[in-house]
């Protein structure tokens, strides 16, 4: 089970980098891709989170502002 764990690792680990997301990736002999920093991980995916966010929370606002104009325009 531990070899699966690292293979799957691995191969999530390669698409991360192929993704240009290179800083999570933990580099092996000869540059080989090993694994994942899954600290640096995390603190990536947070941050990617809270962009996520404020967009969403901006098109809210679009949207009930929108609204707001065509329930007047229909009034």
């Amino acid at each position: 089970r531990q070899r699966q764990m690292c293979i799957r690792d691995r191969l999530i680990a390669e698409d991360l980098h192929d993704a240009g997301i290179s800083q999570v990736v933990v580099y092996g002999d000869e540059g080989i891709v090993d694994a994942i920093d899954y600290e640096k991980l995390n603190v990536i995916l947070w941050k990617g989170m809270q962009e996520q966010q404020a967009i969403i929370e901006s098109q809210k606002t679009l949207i009930d502002n929108l609204t707001q104009r065509v329930t007047t325009l229909e009034g």
